[in-house]
């Protein structure tokens, strides 16, 4: 940078290209296509090395009921956030309907923070692409829509981007890229269409394809093998990341990211992934009397019990997963200098008591000023 402009200043200071502006005849010489080309690659360069970075701060929310405690509120007036990346339903196959249906609607009980924006998100399973044959994705498409709009009108919601969650797979490729498509159509031209990216599906896109949308939201987590009994952390892991962050500026859309902020806990029953018991971490385990820890991060059953609607046998074990302010920082370093455009959006999953209690306003600071 300090080169770019030593190298301009002292272009631009020549005593020669003085008198060359001042004489008509030699203007003409300047101007001849060797110099203006040099002159034009020059001005180039320098703006280019001024262009800043625009981080626009987001979070996802990912809950049934829209709801705000006047702490949250306060910690995203504080934190500057711009977006709310909102749940607003799901689409899953109906057995007894025979079809695709939403379900899981949104429910607002409160109002939108003034200066955010809202950012519906549409999840889709992979069950309701593979059940719902391709005459009926043109249906399916008009009813997201319709369900979409509605949602949004009441609560007087005006959006500039849709996103769709979907992990995608070879058996369900061509579908949801043509439900992608036929919502396209459906929607206003100004209004962006995005989707979620999984790290494999950066690393191998010549394979899994691209989705037919504006722009991709890199999911930097969830990228360890859940069932594998010696996982300790599937949520984020610095060694796998490493192995897929080259790629990232290869990928042919404009990528925002997406980083974790969120615990769960994975039940185990005869080393066997049964189920994930969402927003538990270590203190929960620990005030549960029935639960025994054997090692760091693992608890196992001495007697049957229920918690939170999950059932508990007799030895089954939990294997609690939790990403600490210090991990989080660790993934916005390391993915901060593979993103290619200079403007996008980080956003943190997800907005929950549960998860920003763990976290100190400062914590969320560094988190985003790392994209900088």
């Amino acid at each position: 940078m300090r080169k770019v402009r030593k190298v301009f200043k002292s272009f631009i200071s020549l005593r020669p290209l003085r008198f060359v502006f001042a004489n008509f005849a030699m203007k003409k010489v300047f101007f001849r296509t060797p110099f203006k080309i040099l002159f034009c690659a020059i001005c180039v360069l320098f703006v280019k090395c001024k262009e800043e970075k625009k981080v626009n701060r987001s979070f996802y929310y990912w809950k049934s009921v829209f709801q705000l405690a006047d702490n949250e509120k306060v910690l995203l007036k504080r934190l500057n956030i711009e977006k709310l990346y909102v749940k607003f339903f799901d689409v899953a196959w109906s057995n007894k309907n025979h079809q695709a249906i939403p379900v899981a609607y949104i429910q607002f009980k409160d109002s939108i923070p003034a200066n955010i924006k809202i950012i519906p998100v549409i999840y889709i399973t992979n069950e309701s692409l593979v059940q719902t044959p391709d005459t009926e994705l043109k249906k399916l498409a008009a009813n997201i829509q319709t369900l979409l709009d509605h949602l949004a009108a009441a609560k007087e919601i005006k959006f500039n981007e849709i996103q769709f969650d979907c992990d995608w797979t070879d058996g369900t490729r061509v579908k949801y890229f043509d439900l992608l498509k036929k919502i396209r159509a459906l929607e206003k031209k100004e209004v962006l269409l995005s989707a979620t990216i999984r790290l494999h599906q950066i690393k191998y896109f010549s394979k899994t394809g691209v989705p037919p949308v504006d722009r991709g939201m890199l999911m930097f987590y969830n990228m360890g093998k859940l069932k594998n009994a010696n996982t300790e952390n599937s949520i984020f892991d610095v060694n796998t990341a490493s192995g897929y962050v080259a790629q990232i500026k290869d990928y042919p859309l404009k990528l925002d990211a997406a980083l974790p902020i969120f615990t769960w806990g994975v039940h185990v029953r005869n080393n066997n992934v049964i189920g994930l018991i969402d927003n538990v971490c270590n203190s929960s385990m620990d005030s549960i009397p029935a639960l025994r820890k054997f090692k760091e991060n693992h608890y196992s059953a001495d007697t049957a019990f229920f918690y939170h609607g999950n059932y508990f046998m007799k030895d089954d074990q939990v294997r609690i997963e939790e990403i600490s302010p210090d991990g989080s920082l660790k993934a916005a370093k390391l993915l901060s200098s593979h993103l290619k455009n200079v403007n996008f959006t980080v956003t943190l999953f997800h907005f929950d008591k549960s998860n920003i209690s763990r976290y100190a306003q400062q914590d969320f600071e560094n988190i985003y000023s790392a994209f900088y």
